[in-house]
């Protein structure tokens, strides 16, 4: 294996993570095991020149999958090459959905079912972070910014993704600025959206820990009284239950929450620059996620979240092959963006686009201290002698790149 040419950019962002006091919502929502299926046979068990160690199928029916949204304010890498005190900034949204895993044998048998998460999209406002992320284990992240209201806690939030593409495609058309979802959680989430006046600037009453415009509202339920109301939920948890942490099963979902290590796994590729229909380079890359240190636990019930995607000609395609979700009749729509006051930033986003709600079943909010680190490749197509399991010779030290001068 030959040595990588080092740049500032991606070195800087060389793995394990390691996040501190992470604020995370997780918006678990219904989707057709189809569209899962769909996905994990056209990029996880995609055929190569080879046949791939491992198959995919879909966790369980009814699928669900968890939008995630995480304020990173202490992010940095932990790499034996960087300083631990360089820290960044950074948010993502991210989709992620299980699925089950299987090692195919010699003879074609598919055995060991091991739970695994995909993550077909995400959005990240740091481009260290985004380009990184696709250039050491595959991820797709793409540029976005993204909005967290000022006071925005577990139970009472707003949250705006501006992502940068064209509301239609025509030859003319030009790359912007587009609203592409936007989050409220809390007792004042009404269905349509309510919709302040041009100008407004509420303050929250006294006791309130929510941002501008709300209050506390009624106490939240706990989350057995949230499993108790929706039986698919409640049967999609269960799918679990000998790998959840206690806290989460049907019988004892106390008050103390913890998060399991969880595998990632992604496809990283890189295209051919000759035949752009070839990649130069594709294979299946574990990664692991584990938390620590969690407190804030909340849970809200479905109707006091709201979650809508903005439809775009950038975004749609998205929406329709993962979530399921068909466009808005033409007139029947639910604008996105419903005069001033509605969202985060009015100015220079185009939210004036027809919105489609996800099925949002629950959402869950935590902080934590949490870590990111590559396991391995677990399949490399095409069995090359350059990329060959990706071991990393012990004695090749990456040197400092020409911008960034010496290492410490």
């Amino acid at each position: 294996m030959t040595r990588f040419i080092e740049s500032f950019t991606t070195r800087h962002m060389l793995t394990p993570w390691t996040t501190k006091a992470a604020q995370t919502w997780l918006f678990l929502a219904a989707v057709p095991a189809k569209k899962v299926r769909d996905y994990l046979e056209h990029f996880m068990n995609s055929k190569g020149p080879d046949r791939a160690k491992y198959h995919y199928e879909v966790w369980a029916e009814p699928s669900f999958g968890f939008l995630t949204v995480v304020d990173h304010g202490d992010f940095r890498s932990l790499h034996e090459s960087e300083d631990p005190e360089r820290t960044l900034k950074h948010r993502e949204v991210i989709w992620t959905f299980p699925a089950a895993r299987y090692r195919r044998t010699d003879d074609n048998l598919l055995v060991e079912r091991t739970l695994v998460w995909v993550q077909p999209f995400y959005f990240d406002n740091n481009s260290y972070v985004t380009f990184s992320s696709r250039e050491i284990y595959g991820g797709e992240k793409g540029m976005a910014d993204v909005l967290i209201a000022d006071g925005s806690t577990g139970q009472d939030f707003h949250m705006d993704v501006d992502l940068h593409g064209f509301s239609t495609y025509s030859p003319r058309s030009q790359v912007r600025d587009l609203g592409g979802v936007h989050i409220r959680g809390g007792p004042m989430v009404t269905d349509p959206p309510a919709q302040l006046r041009s100008g407004e600037q509420a303050h929250p009453p006294k006791g309130s820990d929510g941002p501008p415009g709300s209050t506390i509202g009624p106490p939240l339920p706990s989350m057995k009284e949230l499993l108790a109301q929706d039986a698919e939920v409640r049967k999609f948890l269960l799918t679990f239950s000998s790998i959840l942490p206690p806290e989460w099963s049907i019988d004892n979902p106390g008050e103390h929450f913890e998060v399991p290590e969880i595998e990632l796994n992604s496809v990283k590729q890189y295209r051919d620059a000759n035949d752009s229909y070839l990649a130069a380079y594709r294979a299946l890359v574990s990664s692991q996620v584990s938390h620590s240190n969690l407190d804030g636990f909340k849970c809200l019930p479905k109707e006091r979240v709201d979650v809508r995607f903005m439809w775009s000609a950038s975004f749609s395609e998205q929406l329709i092959n993962l979530f399921g979700l068909e466009p808005p009749e033409e007139g029947a729509g639910q604008l996105g963006h419903l005069g001033r006051g509605m969202h985060i930033d009015d100015s220079g986003i185009d939210w004036n686009l027809p919105a489609v709600k996800l099925d949002v079943k629950l959402a869950v909010y935590f902080t934590s201290d949490a870590q990111f680190d590559v396991i391995k490749v677990l399949h490399a197509y095409g069995d090359s002698p350059n990329y060959h399991h990706m071991r990393v010779d012990s004695e090749i030290k990456p040197e400092p790149s020409p911008a960034s001068g010496p290492r410490p």
